[in-house]
């Protein structure tokens, strides 16, 4: 089954491990064992993802979710106040409005703020509320989102910090690293790779994501396209590029395009780009392979200064694409 990734999940999904979680959406408590968390489930909220995040939706026809994951494209000893300027200023029209709202329950302690953002569907944008909490017990953090339309916020907000002072830490789970030549096979975007030595196979779901031990990613994902995207340009150029910059404003492309193809059959094309997330400035490769009306999508995403450290490695995976037999 192919699914649809955002671009923001695509680049932040890269500092997740793999996860084995209770999913089932009517306990009264969320467990989640690659967090390492647990906590009390808001009443008549839905838990729609629980592995390398954990996420929560309210209603059908309002975009109103609550999301819990670690910090992403940050340092692991990153404080609330760098994780917030980081994240907020990878946003479009964001304003805060509030900060240093702090909650404790025990050890647990966490800061949280307020602020507005763009929301972008499609052609369609509208601002909504954000709470973001940053919640620590010694080194464990997680980071609680809340995402609400401005008129119910306040409703929701006082559900989410009820929940928060629930929360506990647990145990979390480990992965370990990869072996020159392992493969890694997913079936729900369809294809397998080959890995180098010291890449870490950090998730292998409805992605795959692999990272090095300096924080360089390579992230796999599939979807299905609209049936008037007919070739790897249009989606490069009316899809992909344009929700990149919907999402981190300015995006330089390095060069042209370049052809590549997959399993000796499918085509391909290789772009190179550049942007900033929360002032940090990031060099991508990227290569999407067409094939029966889906895409299907690698991105090596590396700081400026790291980029060639991993490069012929991230090449030598994207080389080693193949797609699954019988699919």
């Amino acid at each position: 089954m192919k699914r649809l990734i955002s671009i923001l999940l695509f680049i932040c999904a890269v500092a997740s491990l793999t996860a084995c979680a209770n999913t089932n959406a009517e306990d009264l408590k969320v467990e989640n064992s690659f967090l390492g968390i647990a906590f009390d489930k808001p009443e008549g909220w839905e838990l729609v993802q629980n592995d390398v995040i954990t996420q929560l939706t309210y209603g059908s026809g309002e975009p109103t979710n609550l999301t819990v994951g670690i910090p992403s494209v940050t340092p692991d000893d990153v404080s609330a106040e760098e994780y917030e300027k980081t994240l907020t200023e990878s946003l479009k029209n964001c304003a805060v409005t509030a900060r240093d709202v702090k909650l404790t329950s025990g050890a647990i302690s966490a800061r949280s703020w307020i602020y507005t953002a763009d929301y972008i569907n499609g052609e369609d944008t509208e601002t909504l509320e954000y709470m973001q909490s940053f919640v620590t017990d010694g080194n464990r953090k997680v980071i609680f989102t809340l995402c609400s339309p401005k008129d119910k916020f306040d409703q929701y907000r006082k559900l989410i910090e009820t929940s928060i002072g629930t929360l506990k830490f647990t145990e979390a789970n480990e992965a370990a690293p990869l072996s020159h030549g392992d493969r890694v096979t997913n079936d729900a975007i369809e294809y397998t790779l080959i890995c180098p030595e010291g890449w870490e196979l950090i998730r292998n779901d409805g992605l795959i994501a692999l990272k090095t031990s300096d924080g360089c990613t390579l992230t796999g994902s599939a979807s299905t396209l609209d049936s008037t995207i007919t070739s790897l340009e249009d989606y490069m150029n009316k899809i992909y590029l344009p929700e990149l910059r919907a999402v981190m404003g300015e995006v330089n492309v390095v060069g042209e395009f370049s052809e590549t193809t997959t399993d000796g059959r499918y085509n391909g094309l290789c772009a190179e780009y550049t942007a900033s997330v929360g002032g940090t400035r990031y060099h991508f490769l990227h290569k999407t392979v067409y094939r029966g009306g889906s895409a299907y999508t690698l991105l090596y995403t590396a700081q400026s200064d790291k980029y060639e450290l991993h490069l012929s490695d991230a090449k030598a995976i994207m080389e080693s694409m193949t797609f699954n037999k019988g699919q």
